[in-house]
């Protein structure tokens, strides 16, 4: 799904795999959508992920980090750390409970190097995540170029 604000200039790309389960004994990766291929419309400096999720396995965590990839056809993604969550700080715990929320990461200047850019959240802890409640989606936001300034 793609949607474009042309009044404030902002583009938003949803995932088009939907929803990603976060299932499984951890660490499990969800992928979002290469977003690479749109950032030569995006200003730089605009670039984020909005992530919807929802998480149930009591001690089950979720981290997330910006990965890109220089091949044409990507088979190595390189994570890309930031200075000031180098370590990746878990943004959501399970407690045993649905637990829907959505945290928004910024994307670093250094990603805009690269053909492919994607976002991908991380579980981690001593739970196994559950079928059908374990979750994430990936919406991305950026500012297009010729909006900037008006």
């Amino acid at each position: 799904m793609r949607q474009v604000n042309s009044v404030f200039g902002c583009q938003n790309n949803a995932s088009d795999s939907g929803v990603v389960a976060l299932t499984g004994a951890s660490p499990v990766t969800g992928v979002g959508l290469d977003v690479g291929p749109s950032l030569s419309l995006a200003a730089p400096g605009t670039l984020s992920c909005t992530i919807l999720y929802n998480i149930k396995a009591t001690n089950l965590t979720y981290t997330a980090k910006w990965q890109v990839a220089t091949l044409a056809a990507p088979t190595t993604w390189v994570d890309v750390a930031t200075v000031t969550d180098a370590a990746r700080t878990a943004f959501a715990t399970g407690g045993g409970s649905d637990v829907a929320g959505t945290f928004l990461l910024d994307a670093p200047m250094s990603v805009y190097a690269f053909p492919h850019v994607r976002c991908v959240v991380l579980t981690g802890g001593s739970a196994t995540g559950v079928s059908g409640h374990d979750n994430a989606d990936f919406l991305y936001n950026f500012l297009l170029k010729d909006h900037i300034g008006e």
